[in-house]
């Protein structure tokens, strides 16, 4: 049997141990992870570091003792000084500490491991009184402590009943469309299990529970959410089944109540739920949810309720308010890496672990004796191992490849380029100067079927292709060979030597000697190996570094050009916004206004209804809000004035007409007849939405599904332009080449239509005609729904914002009589108010309402289930300011039980 004094004197041994362990994680975290990895990755860090904990005392039972000295002599304690404990040492300690056969048997005996002797019993009067023990001071605080455990884990037991009665109290979800969208998200994100789900009584915030049964809760109200929010709130639920978070925060629990008197134990679980729910929310935004529409998304729920209280171990909850200033930050941020750790990374991250426990829990402190001390002085160091010699690399075999040639605009010359597509882990493009590929010439490349072989040469090494080319398109294998002076000459800068996975990347994205010698030449510190990859990747080469060191943009350290570069501010970028009398921005500024879509047009276009020009800060929240500010002297009117004119400034004008007309293309995700398209141009702005598959002329949904890789060439054709694209499909992934060819005609047809202010129609306005389907048949459609009067402005503003014709016509059912003004349908549509909840409120007889009331009746969630309820009951009026005043009061009323 264990003896009392044995568990209680175990108790401060294991929380010092886990304070090392805790320290480690924490430094970890801090230093490397919140900086370069994903939440993902955070998340596993930390659910590794509380599984170590749980692991401590069963190791330190099991392992061998490792003795550290750390008193001065056996009968005199001291307190323990801070040791500094390094691999080597430890090893050679305890290898001397065994008996030596070259030494006498009496020189080698170690120290028992008890140094003390029992005292002898003090004798008793037996004729004295017996007067009742007191309890020492280790028995009580192991009573306090078991207390403590067991309360903790009955707590956890409570849970439980809670979560039943949530279960016993909600109805099935029997709609079919919700049914079809949970399993298109269990599809997306590889979940196999079935999943219950199921609507509550009351407007709870949606929450899963479950890890053999996974079930998600949705509120009472999840009927009228929108299909934007829907799609948001499965995706980040089934994400903590898929990620199984509901185990995770049941093995934190049991953790916290083993360790409860440690606050590092709770610090560590609390870094747990953050890192679930920001993992879980990169799931959603990786699988195509717009960042501003998911960040709406979590603001609405956040505030309309909050989870049961006393479920905060069994059941994740989508949106808490503790956490929600930092999760919106983050779902915004595009500079955030958002990919989970694979297999390997999980693996590798338990063995480290595993490596890093095993010495923490082995550990045992103890008095000199105990341990033996070798003659000569032991280094408290160990040296660095030598370099290894440089050896000729060997060549590999890396990938697939696709070629063509490269337009003027890819090429940014008239010299002869192409454009090239490689496939290894990922996929990579890039436009090389037909001189610079050995072996293969414009002759060569228009061949019909030949076999080519040509190489690229670069600092980094030399890439081997072989294929066959025909008409001007080739395809094959390509190898790669390192060049060891490339490794030895970023030794002698200081970087490092790297891997051979690390110089494959470099010289993938061309990461030259001579970029290197930029930075250094630029005042930027020595990068590391990984730093350099971030660089590479992030496109920041030596002619971006130098032009934004020009224009006044240098930054502290590499880290901060990547976000930068990253962020898609481009110089030409910071040319226009300068143009328009923007100088000096902060770099924040300027990745403020990409973040927003802000381009040069948009920044005027803004300028001119405000009367003035607006700050930065002016600028995005015009942007957000869908409303720019009024003139600073005049009075804000009831309702918004009508457009201005486009502006006709020669900055706006020539930004205009100089706008990108080549880029790239991704499509990250596909859905039952659409994929998400999202459109890289080449100067660094970038669209998305999700297209239908009938719309991509020249391809399929058998061709976009396909099993293996498979070149495409397709076409999106509007009345304003034509989008071709060139790439490639593989299981509903593609990647490619775009251009855009304006159809300037288009001008004369919006004239003949009645469009007012129509001067010469711009390049960019055609590209965004284009891209909206602002077709001549969709404006006719426009006008009969009463949206008038129709400019060229007010048609762009609506093909960027998706103001259909359908749209158009809920419209025409909320304001049947007059016309309704573009800059409202705009609004409205960028307010997020669908086409449903028009039609649902004309029906109820709210027609006419002036577009901010109807804004705000949808702000407040007064949905058409409110109003048909506070009707029945006869709660109140059901004016619009009345149904916005009982939907606060049964909110806060909520809040407050």
């Amino acid at each position: 049997m264990i003896a009392l004094a044995d568990v209680s004197g175990a108790l401060l041994p294991t929380a010092l141990k886990a304070t090392a362990l805790l320290a480690l994680a924490a430094i970890a975290d801090r230093a490397v992870l919140r900086r370069h990895a994903s939440a993902a990755a955070r998340h596993l860090h930390w659910c590794l570091a509380l599984a170590g904990l749980m692991a401590l005392p069963v190791l330190g039972a099991l392992l061998p003792a490792w003795r550290v000295p750390l008193l001065a002599t056996a009968p005199a304690p001291a307190v323990p000084a801070p040791a500094v404990i390094a691999p080597a040492p430890a090893m050679r300690q305890e290898r001397v500490a065994l008996p030596d056969p070259t030494i006498p048997a009496a020189n080698t005996m170690r120290a028992p491991d008890v140094l003390h002797e029992a005292a002898p019993a003090a004798a008793v009067d037996v004729r004295a009184p017996m007067l009742p023990s007191l309890p020492s001071p280790a028995s009580v605080a192991l009573a306090l402590y078991v207390a403590g455990v067991v309360a903790l884990l009955l707590k956890v037991a409570a849970e439980q009943r809670l979560v039943r009665r949530l279960a016993r109290d909600a109805a099935p979800v029997d709609g079919a469309d919700w049914h079809a969208l949970l399993d298109d998200v269990r599809r997306t994100l590889g979940v196999r299990r079935g999943v219950t789900l199921l609507r509550g009584g009351a407007p709870t915030i949606p929450l899963t529970w479950g890890v053999v049964r996974p079930t998600v809760l949705l509120p009472s109200n999840a009927a009228d959410w929108s299909e934007s929010r829907r799609r948001a709130v499965l995706l980040h639920e089934v994400a903590h089944i898929a990620r199984r978070d509901c185990l995770t925060q049941t093995l934190a629990a049991v953790v916290c109540a083993l360790y409860w008197p440690h606050p590092g134990a709770w610090w560590a679980a609390a870094r747990l739920r953050v890192e679930r729910e920001l993992a879980c929310d990169d799931a959603a935004l990786a699988r195509g949810i717009r960042p501003r529409d998911y960040a709406g998304h979590l603001l609405e729920l956040a505030r309309g309720a909050a989870a049961p209280r006393g479920l905060v171990t069994l059941a994740v909850s989508m949106a808490t308010p503790s956490q929600l200033e930092s999760r919106l930050r983050a779902a915004i941020d595009g500079t955030r890496v958002r990919t989970a750790p694979g297999a390997r990374a999980r693996t590798l991250g338990a063995l480290l672990t595993a490596v890093l426990l095993a010495p923490v829990a082995a550990l045992r402190a103890g008095a000199a004796a105990d341990v033996a001390v070798p003659d000569a002085p032991v280094a408290m160091t160990t040296a660095a191992p030598a370099p290894a010699p440089t050896q000729p690399a060997a060549p590999i075999d890396a990938g697939t490849w696709h070629v063509r040639p490269a337009s003027r605009a890819e090429a940014g010359s008239d010299a002869p380029a192409v454009h090239v597509m490689v496939t290894t882990n990922g996929i990579t493009t890039f436009v090389v100067p037909l001189a610079r590929m050995e072996g293969l010439t414009a002759q060569a490349l228009a061949s019909d079927g030949d076999s080519v072989r040509f190489r690229l040469r670069r600092d980094g090494g030399t890439f081997e292709f072989r294929g066959t080319v025909r008409a001007g398109r080739g395809t094959g294998r390509f190898g790669f060979t390192a060049d060891p002076a490339f490794g030895d000459a970023l030794a002698r800068r200081g970087i490092g030597r790297p891997s051979a996975r690390q110089i494959f990347s470099l010289a993938l994205h061309d990461v030259s000697l001579a970029f290197l010698d930029a930075l250094d030449s630029l005042g930027y510190a020595v990068p590391s190996p990984e730093a350099l990859v971030r660089l590479g990747v992030s496109g920041a080469d030596e002619r971006f570094l130098r032009d934004v060191s020009a224009l006044g943009y240098r930054f502290a350290t590499t880290g901060a050009l990547v976000s930068f570069a990253n962020s898609g501010v481009t110089p030409a970028f910071i040319r226009a916004v300068a143009a328009l009398g923007y100088r000096d921005l902060r770099a924040n500024d300027l990745v403020q206004l990409q973040n927003h879509s802000l381009d040069a047009s948009a920044i005027a276009r803004l300028n001119a209804r405000a009367g003035r020009r607006l700050s930065v800060a002016e600028l995005v929240a015009a942007r957000t809000t869908a409303a720019a500010p009024s003139p600073s002297p005049a009075p804000v009117p009831e309702r918004a004035p009508e457009r201005a004119p486009e502006p006709a400034a020669e900055p706006a004008r020539a930004v205009a007409a100089s706008t990108p007309l080549a880029g790239s293309w991704v499509v990250s995700e596909t859905r039952t007849g659409y994929v998400n398209l999202r459109l890289n141009w080449d100067d660094g702005t970038n669209w998305d939405r999700w297209v239908p598959i009938a719309a991509l002329r020249g391809t399929s949904a058998e061709e976009i599904g396909a099993a293996t890789r498979v070149p495409a060439s397709f076409r999106i054709e509007q009345d304003a332009g034509v989008l071709e694209f060139d790439g490639g499909f593989a299981l509903g992934r593609g990647t490619g080449q775009l251009r855009f060819r304006p159809k300037r005609e288009f001008a004369a047809t919006l004239r003949a239509l009645g469009v007012a202010e129509v001067g010469e129609v711009s390049d960019h306005q055609l590209k965004n005609l284009t891209w909206g389907g602002m077709s001549a048949d969709a404006i006719r459609a426009l006008g009969a729904a009463g949206i008038a009067p129709l400019t060229l402005g007010g048609i762009v503003d609506l093909a960027i914002f998706q103001v259909t014709p359908d749209y158009a016509q809920a419209l025409r059912a909320m304001y049947p009589e007059g016309r309704i003004a573009a800059d409202d349908a705009v609004d409205l549509k960028h307010g997020g108010i669908p086409a449903t909840y028009l039609r649902e409120l004309a029906a109820l007889g709210y027609r006419g309402l002036d577009p901010s009331e109807l804004s705000a009746l949808w702000r407040e969630r007064v949905t058409p289930g409110f109003i048909r309820a506070v009707r029945e009951s006869r709660a109140g009026s059901d004016t619009p300011e009345s149904l916005i005043a009982l939907r606060r009061r049964a909110r806060e009323q909520l809040r407050e039980r």
